[in-house]
C-alpha cells in the first residue's frame, strides 16, 4: 500500500499534522504522539477486513511521518524542501551525513545551469504575439458635428496608416532565447509599404549576466538598411546593474554607444541613467516610483471599519501617493531635449498596485524644444485577466488625438484617431467626457453582469468539484472514527470521572455557518454538505491528554476524523467547541488556522447564560 510519500498532491501533506504536534515540537512530543496513533491503528488490533485496510493506510502515514520526523537530519530536509526534498533524498540514495552536503546537493547548479529549485517553466516554449496600429483622421466627423447644417463633405474617416506586426519568441533552452519580429507600415494608397526584419537572440550565463545580439533589416520605397546590436547586462551588486549597448547602421555607417545603470533604491523607487554617444549622442535620467506588494503597513495592511475613522489626513495621502505608479524622464541630448512624466493610479480591487491587475486612470505629460503633449488615458481588464481595454485624450502642438486600445492574449489593436490638427482644449474635454460615459456604460451595463455570471458559474463548478472530493473525505474520516471509537470512549469516560476535560459538542465548517450555531440545534449528520457543517466532537475528544487539548495553527480539518464540508476553496472556516470543565459549562469559537488551548478562564460560560455559545 502506498504511503504518504507517495501521494501526488502535495499540499495535502502534512507531516506535523499528521502526528498532531507543533513544528517546534520536542522528539519526546514526537514520540509520545505516534504512540498513542499506533495504539489507535495498528492493523493487529483490527480483525474487521474493511476496519483493517483502514487502519493499515493510516498507520503507514502515521510511521512514515514519524521516520521523518524523529530524524533530525531528515526532519530539517523536510522543514526547508518539504516533502519533495525527501523525495529527492531517498530517489537518489543520498548518505544523509551531514546538512551541508544536503544543501549542497539541493543547490547546485544542474547541467542546464538552473538549480533543481528553480526550473524554467518555459523551456522549449514558442510565444506569438500580434499588433495592428490604425491611424485615423477623424476631423471630417468631427467638422460635421461642429456644422450640420453645412453637411458633410468628404469621409468622416480616413485611414492614414497602418502598422502590422508579429513578434514570435522561442524558449529554446533554460538559458537561450531567439526572438524575431516583422513590421510593415503603409502611408496612404499611392506610396510604397515600408517593412522590416529582426532576429535577436539571447544567452543567459548566470542570474547575473545575460547577452544579447540583434540583426535588423529596414526596406522602404527608396533605400534598404542593416542595423546590428549587440547588449551585455551584468548585476555588479544586489541593487545595482548595468548595461553596455553598441549599436550600427550600415546605411549610414554610424556606430552609437548606450551604457546605463539601473539602481534599485528602496523597494518602490528605481533610478536609471543612461550615457549615449555617437551621432545621437546624449544623457538620460529616469526615476521610478512603484507600489510595493510585500510587507505591512498603511499601503498593504488594509483597515477595519474602526481603523478607517482613526486614519489621519496624513496617512490618508500617503496611503494615496504611495499606491501609484509613477515615472518622470529627464533627456538632454542632440534630437531629443525634454522632460516627460506619467502618474498611473489604480480604480477600484487593483487599487494597491496601481492598476496592473484592474482598472487604472493615467496621466502623462512631456515638454520639449518646440514641443509639448498632455494626455489622460485610462483601460481595464475586461471578463478576465487575459484580455484588457484603454482609451485616451491626448492634446499637443499636433492637435487633438483619441486612442483606442484593445488588448487579448498578447496581441494588441491600437487606433489613434486624430480629431483636430489644431490645439482645442475645448474639443479634449468633450471627448474625455465621452469617454468617460461610455467607458461607464461599459462597466455597469456589459462588464459587470459578465463577470457576475462567470463568477456565480465558476461557483457552481468548484461546488461540484469539491463535492466529489468532500464525499471522499467524508468517508475517510468516519473510517478513522470507527478505529478510534474505543479510544474516544475511554477518554470520555475517565474525564467524566475525573470531573476533567469532556468535549460536549464541537461543529467545523463554513465561519459564517459556524458563528449562527448552538450547542441545542439539531444534529448536522446526513445534512454537512447542504449546511456546511460537520460535527467533530468525538474528534477533539480523543485529543484530550491530562484534560488538555492543543490544536496548532495548521488547518482544523487535518485532524483525524474531521473532514471539510464547505463548498469552495476560498471559504473562510472556523471551530466552534462547547466542553465542560469541572463541572462547568465552557464554549470558545476560533478561525481555522488559529491555535486552540483548551481549558482556558475565558472559554467559561456564566451561570445566567445558556449553554448556547453566546456571552
Amino acid at each position: 500500500m502506498s504511503g504518504v510519500l507517495d501521494e501526488e498532491d502535495e499540499s495535502n501533506i502534512k507531516l506535523y499534522d499528521i502526528l498532531n504536534v507543533s513544528k517546534d515540537a520536542t522528539e519526546e512530543q514526537i514520540k509520545a504522539s505516534y504512540r498513542r496513533l499506533c495504539q489507535t491503528y495498528h492493523p493487529d488490533k483490527h480483525t474487521d477486513p474493511v476496519k483493517k485496510d483502514v487502519a493499515t493506510k493510516n498507520f503507514t502515514r502515521v510511521k512514515e511521518a514519524y521516520e521523518v520526523l524523529s530524524d533530525p537530519l531528515k526532519r530539517r530536509v523536510y522543514d526547508e524542501y518539504g516533502v519533495e526534498g525527501i523525495r529527492t533524498v531517498a530517489a537518489e540514495g543520498l548518505e544523509l551525513s551531514v546538512w551541508e552536503d544536503i544543501q549542497s546537493r539541493f543547490q547546485r547548479e544542474a547541467p542546464n545551469g538552473t538549480s533543481n529549485q528553480k526550473t524554467n517553466e518555459k523551456d522549449s516554449l514558442l510565444t506569438v504575439h500580434n499588433q495592428v496600429k490604425v491611424s485615423t483622421d477623424g476631423t471630417g466627423l468631427v467638422s460635421f458635428l461642429e456644422d450640420v447644417d453645412a453637411g458633410l463633405e468628404g469621409n468622416p474617416f480616413i485611414i492614414t496608416q497602418m502598422t502590422l506586426s508579429s513578434n514570435l519568441t522561442a524558449y529554446v533552452t533554460n538559458r537561450d532565447i531567439l526572438a524575431a519580429s516583422y513590421n510593415i507600415t503603409t502611408r496612404g494608397v499611392s506610396r510604397s509599404p515600408a517593412s522590416s526584419f529582426s532576429i535577436t537572440g539571447r544567452r543567459t550565463f548566470d542570474a547575473d549576466t545575460f547577452a544579447e545580439v540583434s540583426y535588423i533589416y529596414g526596406v522602404s520605397r527608396k533605400r534598404s538598411s542593416s542595423t546590428l546590436t549587440a547588449k551585455l547586462w551584468r548585476k555588479l551588486t544586489a541593487t545595482t546593474s548595468s548595461m553596455l549597448e553598441a549599436t550600427y547602421d550600415s546605411n549610414q555607417d554610424l556606430l552609437n554607444l548606450v551604457l546605463s545603470m539601473v539602481r534599485q533604491l528602496s523597494d518602490r523607487w528605481m533610478s536609471q541613467l543612461a550615457w549615449v554617444t555617437g551621432a545621437q549622442h546624449g544623457v538620460m535620467w529616469t526615476i521610478r516610483h512603484s507600489p510595493a506588494h510585500e510587507g505591512g503597513g498603511l499601503v498593504d495592511g488594509g483597515f477595519d471599519e474602526k481603523e478607517e475613522r482613526r486614519i489621519s489626513l496624513r496617512e490618508r495621502l500617503v496611503m494615496f501617493f504611495s499606491t501609484m505608479i509613477f515615472n518622470t524622464t529627464c533627456r538632454l541630448g542632440s534630437f531629443d531635449t525634454s522632460l516627460s512624466v506619467s502618474i498611473q493610479k489604480g480604480l477600484g480591487s487593483s487599487w494597491q498596485d496601481g492598476g496592473i491587475s484592474g482598472g487604472f486612470a493615467k496621466l502623462r505629460a512631456k515638454v520639449g524644444i518646440g514641443t509639448w503633449d498632455l494626455e489622460l488615458s485610462g483601460g481595464r481588464n475586461i471578463i478576465d485577466w487575459n484580455s484588457g481595454l484603454g482609451a485616451g485624450v491626448s492634446l499637443s502642438v499636433e492637435g487633438v488625438t483619441l486612442r483606442l486600445k484593445i488588448s487579448r492574449g498578447g496581441h494588441k489593436i491600437s487606433i489613434p484617431v486624430l480629431l483636430s490638427s489644431e490645439t482645442r482644449p475645448g474639443l479634449a474635454t468633450v471627448a474625455l467626457s465621452l469617454l468617460v460615459g461610455i467607458a461607464a456604460f461599459v462597466q455597469y451595463q456589459i462588464v459587470n453582469p459578465i463577470q457576475k455570471a462567470q463568477l456565480l458559474e465558476a461557483k457552481e463548478e468548484a461546488r461540484r468539484t469539491r463535492k466529489v472530493a468532500m464525499e471522499r473525505s467524508q468517508s475517510d474520516a468516519e473510517a478513522s472514527l470507527e478505529l478510534m471509537t474505543v479510544a474516544i470512549e475511554r477518554s470520555r469516560e475517565q474525564e467524566e470521572e475525573a470531573m476533567g476535560l469532556v468535549i460536549t459538542r464541537a461543529l467545523f465548517g463554513s465561519a459564517a455557518a459556524v458563528k449562527q450555531a448552538t450547542v441545542e440545534m439539531e444534529s448536522v449528520k446526513g445534512r454537512e454538505i447542504e449546511l456546511e457543517l460537520v460535527e467533530c466532537a468525538d474528534a477533539l475528544q480523543y485529543l484530550v491528554q491530562d484534560s488538555k487539548v492543543l490544536l496548532y495553527t495548521s488547518s482544523k480539518s487535518s485532524i483525524q476524523g474531521v473532514w471539510d464540508p464547505t463548498a469552495l476553496e476560498d471559504d473562510e472556516r472556523a471551530l466552534a467547541v462547547w466542553y465542560n470543565f469541572r463541572g462547568i459549562p465552557h464554549y470558545c469559537i476560533m478561525d481555522s488556522y488559529e491555535p486552540l488551548e483548551i481549558p482556558l478562564r475565558s472559554h467559561r460560560l456564566q451561570i445566567a447564560e445558556t449553554a448556547s455559545g453566546s456571552k
